[in-house]
């Protein structure tokens, strides 16, 4: 039997289990890790009162249906299919402030005018900053999340974290899931702290 241990945090950390069969746990190992990863938020635009904080948080997201599900979890969450616009200071004020660069790749007329494919919002909250899915510009696949976090998104990191932590954890577990059910692999879900621990097994 394989037994590959997956602990699911703001970042993937997969080993064996005191397997011999390292063949088949290095494949398994190599898929989550591949697909799944997630890196910490990392800030872009920096500055004092009055700038806008852009950001992105890099996680990569290579499967939509999973970010779905990990929105779900969240109740005051909703992911809102196909709205380009996301609400955040420049779409407020037709304009960045200017004093710090640019997200890489982006430009100051998507953050006004919109550039996401789809928007994570707070429900009922007209005042939140919104979190856009957006098509990466690095011309890898996939898509990044991209937040104001100027005054913690006027709530929205109330809800998924600094650096939508939150968030980047809940998508983590669920990818994980995912492929690991897709490849075969028996799953159990075990809390520990900091995180979830995934038990995968298959004979």
């Amino acid at each position: 039997m394989c037994k590959l241990i997956v602990r699911v945090g703001p970042t993937l950390e997969v080993q064996p289990d005191d397997c011999r069969e390292q063949p088949c746990n290095l494949e398994a190992a190599q898929l989550i890790t591949r697909m799944g990863r997630i890196i910490a938020d990392r800030p872009i635009i920096e500055g004092g009162a009055a700038t806008s904080h852009v950001s992105t948080v890099e996680c990569f997201i290579t499967d939509v249906e999973a970010l779905a599900e990990a929105v779900a979890r969240f109740p005051e969450l909703e992911l809102v299919r196909g709205q380009s616009k996301f609400r955040n200071w420049a779409s407020e004020h037709g304009r960045l402030v200017g004093d710090s660069p640019m997200v890489p790749g982006f430009t100051e007329q998507d953050f006004i005018n919109g550039c996401a494919d789809h928007t994570i919002r707070i429900r009922g909250n007209g005042q939140a900053y919104e979190i856009g899915v957006a098509k990466r510009r690095d011309g890898q696949p996939g898509w990044c999340l991209l937040y104001d976090n100027w005054s913690g998104g006027y709530g929205l990191e109330a809800v998924v974290g600094e650096g939508a932590k939150n968030l980047v954890q809940a998508y983590n577990e669920e990818w994980s899931l995912r492929a690991a059910e897709l490849e075969g692999w028996n799953v159990q879900r075990v809390n520990i702290e900091g995180g979830v621990e995934l038990q995968l097994t298959r004979w």
